[in-house]
């Protein structure tokens, strides 16, 4: 994956992340700063970040789940 780097390994796979993820999370804070006027609006990519952080566990659950020899 072109534009992506290694944050870590997590059960034996690779956990890497894309450099367009942080200008998401950039561009949320912006917008929620925007709309609230406030810190805790420009907060929100934390939620964000807390969302990548469980759909990586499921997708390495599932990585995992399949590795596995059959009849396991």
């Amino acid at each position: 994956m072109s534009g992506a780097f290694k944050i870590g390994r997590l059960s034996g796979i690779d956990v890497k992340i894309h450099c367009t993820f942080f200008l998401l999370l950039a561009f949320f804070a912006f917008v929620g700063y925007r709309a609230s006027g406030s810190l805790a609006g420009a907060l929100t990519p934390t939620e964000n970040g807390k969302l990548v952080g469980m759909l990586t566990i499921e997708d390495v659950g599932h990585a995992r789940l399949l590795s596995q020899p059959k009849g396991r």
